[in-house]
């Protein structure tokens, strides 16, 4: 079913049924159809909702819920709403205990387990309207190493949670569901562009070290760029970039001495640098550059003479890990402490 989808939660009592709250969901990474987040209220136009939500509520009488909790997924295809998914409870992420709260003020957890005692449920009316976002973090497969940025993340404006699902010396591997993804960040704002610039930006900001002579690291990142579809680059190359950068000249292949390594320097790559791509959190190249240097604590300029230069099989490793496969490649040569 191609098209957008969305995530609805409802409580129904005595037949009657309630919604409790309407989300866009960003979905990404085929074939997995990872969830990468989403955003309550949605943004669509009040018809289309009201069609969707229409649908929503066929599904829920047909199939025979009159006292208790409803979820759906549903999506908006060419051909109209169609549903992707029914279950009789609440949402089984963030939406029913965090994003909808922060958003509305209405408990909805509160609401089932009162329906759950026989009670008619209380405080479904929303107490405020604000715009509430969730976003993941990921990681290219590895063993983790360290983490920062949790606590800069959880200080940072707007936001409300920061849940962490990983810790050093876990094993992580690129989502293929929604339980295999790093953490979630929640922030919540009186308008969308605050809430969602919130949660992204401190989404962005963890960053995540892994061990090296990690078979999984090496296979992932041995894939060059542009050949594989899934896991996906951390970078999307078109073919004149993929061009360019095996022109680039070879990285150097030993390893190096960890005090000789602020003399070397990364060869330009302007095509790549200046081409305005961003990784799959929305990270620009610069930022991933940023965010090399800072967690190896290494210089790193981009050109600078008598120096040796990280080249092509560098560019590699970023491209196709990002800045986590450029902090491998630089640790795996034994320049850094990871």
């Amino acid at each position: 079913m191609e098209g957008p989808e969305f995530s609805v939660d409802a409580l129904v009592y005595e037949g009657e049924i309630t919604i409790c709250g309407f989300a866009d969901r960003h979905i990404f990474f085929p074939p997995y159809f990872i969830e990468m987040g989403h955003t309550i209220p949605s943004n669509q136009p009040p018809d289309t909702i009201k069609s969707l939500l229409d649908v929503f509520c066929r599904g829920v009488k047909a199939l025979g819920i009159s006292n208790g909790a409803a979820k759906g997924d549903i999506k908006l295809s060419s051909k109209g709403p169609m549903i992707g998914e029914i279950a009789a409870r609440l949402s089984g992420g963030f939406m029913s205990g965090w994003t909808y709260p922060y958003s509305s003020g209405v408990l909805p957890t509160k609401g089932a387990i009162e329906i759950a005692l026989g009670k008619k449920p209380g405080g479904l009316e929303p107490e405020w309207d604000w715009v509430c976002a969730e976003r993941a973090f990921i990681s290219i497969p590895g063993k983790v190493c360290s983490i920062s940025g949790i606590e800069k993340a959880k200080i940072m404006p707007l936001v409300k949670d920061v849940f962490p699902g990983i810790r050093p010396g876990v094993s992580v591997i690129f989502p293929e569901n929604n339980v295999s993804k790093c953490g979630s960040i929640i922030s919540a704002a009186a308008s969308r562009e605050e809430a969602v610039n919130s949660a992204e930006n401190a989404a962005r900001s963890i960053l995540i070290r892994l061990e090296t002579s990690n078979e999984a690291t090496n296979a992932f990142l041995a894939s060059e760029p542009g050949l594989s579809s899934f896991p996906p680059d951390a970078f999307t190359l078109g073919a004149p970039l993929i061009s360019a950068l095996s022109a680039l000249p070879q990285t150097i292949a030993q390893k190096a001495d960890k005090q000789l390594f602020p003399l070397f320097h990364i060869s330009p790559f302007p095509e790549f640098t200046e081409s305005g791509l961003k990784d799959y959190m929305g990270r620009s190249v610069q930022e991933c550059l940023d965010a090399v240097r800072a967690i190896t604590g290494f210089e790193l300029p981009i050109r600078s003479q008598n120096r040796a230069p990280l080249g092509r099989s560098f560019w590699q490793a970023f491209i196709r890990g990002g800045y986590q496969g450029a902090v491998y490649y630089l640790d795996s040569l034994g320049c850094g402490d990871g």
